[in-house]
């Protein structure tokens, strides 16, 4: 079984661009424990579009091991740049949030959501 990231979809939906939003979700090990904060050796997070790859607000491994609490639950608050239109062409765009950590002596987990970001300027 895989080391997870527990939330209820991979899917985040759509958010409006330039807006504050906060992920919630617990980091369970491969046998469905929360894994303490205290208990990482690493977590960081890389913010993406889907579209060409280009990294979204410098949030390219950022150290967001602190967002854990000792009972393995991660609250990560994006801000309005991580929340930016990259492609002001287009009507949404689609952002990859990758997360990944280490813990127990080389032991690692990672998990993906998809962001649809809307374009607020285009929205009828």
């Amino acid at each position: 079984m895989a080391v997870e990231l527990r939330t209820p979809d991979t899917s985040l939906g759509v958010w409006p661009e330039r807006t504050t939003r906060k992920l919630t979700a617990t980091v369970q090990d491969e046998n469905g424990d929360a894994i303490p904060g205290s208990a990482l050796t690493t977590m960081t997070m890389t913010l993406y579009s889907e579209h060409d790859l280009a990294i979204v607000n410098s949030r390219d491994d950022t150290d967001i091991k602190a967002s854990v609490s000792e009972v393995g639950g991660l609250s990560l608050l994006l801000t309005p740049d991580d929340m930016q239109i990259l492609n002001d062409a287009l009507l949404d765009e689609r952002h990859r949030l990758l997360i990944e950590w280490e813990y127990a002596a080389g032991r690692e987990g990672r998990h993906e959501f998809q962001i649809v970001v809307s374009n607020v300027a285009k929205v009828p």
